[in-house]
């Protein structure tokens, strides 16, 4: 699943349709760089730091936020809140307008310069905006330290632990095979045909095959499948390659 349409689908997740609507007005309001530019060149991991890596870290961000939240006892309102705030809290990393190539000091004061000059507010803004305000901790002005118990931080930091394959995946692609012990980049594999496969497997008899298939085989040696087993990969990575140029199209096709 690509990151835009996964902070789009947590973004559906929020339960008021005011705050939700808000969101959704604010996110297409952002600087084009919120959606195509790295998150930072340091203090973030390195996926974070290439493109889109901010749109990436912001979709993480939302996770782990939820994932919080649902180890509190907060009302369902509370936990939009978080959510909406944790969607927007960098769309003005890179200014209000997206023109400053590194990271703005002041961007989380930015979001409400962004509110303000597109006329776009709801009932929870200031909630909203106050959290977004906060979220750089001693980096913020004035200074702020959030107020959080021992305990609660280990409980929390078990809980997104547990949690971790929801926020970063259950693999690095460059590192982990998908079948045989041949890495993904050199399968000709990535993020977008992986998704795609799965997709495709949830109402297509061949696809679901396919898939089968390609979990029986994923913890054995290339080596110790048949010529017929490989052949079959092959094809499935050619296939999925041609459905993802067919996707692509009409994607490209329906937004013109």
């Amino acid at each position: 699943m690509n990151a835009r349409r996964e902070l789009y689908e947590l973004v559906s997740c929020i339960v008021n349709d005011e705050i939700r609507q808000f969101t959704l007005d604010m996110l297409e309001a952002a600087p084009v760089v919120f959606w195509t530019e790295k998150a930072s060149k340091n203090h973030h991991p390195k996926d974070e730091r290439g493109p889109q890596g901010n749109l990436i870290h912001t979709v993480r961000v939302i996770k782990l936020a939820r994932i919080m939240a649902s180890g509190c006892p907060l009302d369902q309102i509370v936990v939009d809140v978080i959510t909406s705030a944790a969607s927007l809290h960098d769309t003005g990393r890179h200014g209000l307008y997206g023109l400053d190539e590194h990271t703005v000091s002041n961007h989380p004061f930015l979001v409400r310069e962004l509110a303000r000059s597109k006329g776009l507010t709801c009932p929870y803004i200031a909630d909203i905006l106050t959290l977004i305000e906060r979220h750089m901790g001693k980096w913020g002005d004035p200074e702020y330290f959030p107020e959080v118990t021992p305990s609660a931080i280990l409980h929390l930091a078990d809980m997104v632990s547990a949690n971790a394959e929801k926020v970063w995946g259950t693999e690095k692609m460059e590192e982990i095979s998908w079948a045989g012990d041949i890495p993904f980049k050199d399968q000709g594999m990535d993020e977008d045909k992986m998704s795609l496969f799965e997709e495709l497997a949830e109402d297509n008899e061949y696809w679901k095959s396919a898939l089968k298939f390609v979990k029986q085989v994923s913890s054995r040696k290339l080596s110790s499948l048949t010529d017929n087993q490989r052949g079959w990969l092959q094809d499935i990575i050619a296939s999925l390659t041609v459905e993802l140029n067919r996707k692509t199209a009409r994607e490209v096709f329906e937004e013109q």
